[in-house]
């Protein structure tokens, strides 16, 4: 399974400048936009975390293409993103940034929660989310694992070897 995990860049930050109906409001705009990329893709929304996103690519059904539907998503989301920044009907006078960590491997998945659907745990997300955290502002990071796949398939720029 491929697992996506993407956050807002000082979101808390940022929200304190608003009213909470005003933050309730960014984060519902952004989650929809993010949800409807998401699955426009192929993926499937695991869970909203804060102002965090985790989708998986290859829930129901596993294909060769998962590690390259994430990033395609990633990309979009980022561009879904600054479409909102620019939007001019937006009344809040805050520009948002993002991470994208992406890690393709092995999970669990489980429907033993009562509150949602399914749970994927694993180091797979466990990775996909450190990644996020040490991705550049506005940028993709992926693992090697997840690189391997696509290789090839877009462009990319190590950014060297990272502890996590």
């Amino acid at each position: 399974m491929t697992v996506l995990f993407a956050d807002l860049v000082e979101f808390t930050a940022l929200s304190r400048q608003l009213d909470a109906e005003d933050v309730r409001s960014v984060v519902n705009s952004y989650f929809s936009c993010w949800r409807e990329v998401i699955e426009l893709h192929g993926g499937v929304v695991e869970k909203f975390i804060g102002d965090a996103v985790m989708a998986v690519f290859g829930l129901h059904r596993a294909m060769e293409d998962d590690p390259h539907r994430a990033i395609r998503t990633a990309l979009a989301m980022k561009s879904a993103l600054e479409e909102l920044n620019t939007d001019p009907e937006s009344e809040y006078g805050i520009t948002l940034q993002m991470r994208v960590g992406i890690d393709t491997g092995e999970v669990v998945v489980s429907m033993d929660r009562p509150d949602q659907e399914v749970s994927v745990v694993g180091e797979t997300v466990n990775l996909a989310s450190r990644l996020q955290a040490e991705a550049p502002n506005d940028g993709v990071l992926i693992s090697g694992d997840t690189h391997r796949h696509v290789r090839g398939g877009f462009s990319f720029r190590s950014l060297g070897t990272l502890s996590l």
